[in-house]
């Protein structure tokens, strides 16, 4: 069975987006780790976007700081989207990630 692809990443000139769909767990961290490991190392500005991502757990959590705070550490910020009143928004917002990356809520009309 061909599993589905839940992680993608985009580059433009400026910018690396990690985009992160459906259920987010322990089995896609390898997926979704190696994408914003490479989006970290082109040195570009990096977005997660969790607007498509319905659940997040540990695994995808502690990627997302990791990679946050080598960001963080080189004068930058992580951005994510997320969805507002979404799983991965409640979920970020009460582990206070909010510290070292930027998350934006998008309602899901698609307005912010």
């Amino acid at each position: 069975m061909v599993e589905p692809e839940k992680v993608k990443v985009a580059y433009t000139d400026d910018r690396a987006t990690v985009i992160g769909l459906g259920e987010l767990d322990l089995y896609y961290i390898s997926q979704f780790d190696k994408a914003l490991t490479d989006a970290v190392s082109s040195n570009k500005s990096v977005v997660v976007d969790l607007t498509g991502a319905t659940f997040i757990d540990s695994a995808i959590l502690q990627s997302i700081i990791k990679h946050g705070k080598t960001i963080f550490n080189r004068g930058d910020r992580l951005k994510i989207l997320v969805t507002s009143g979404s799983h991965p928004e409640f979920v970020l917002e009460t582990v206070g990630f909010n510290i070292i990356v930027d998350i934006v809520s998008i309602e899901p009309d698609g307005s912010d």
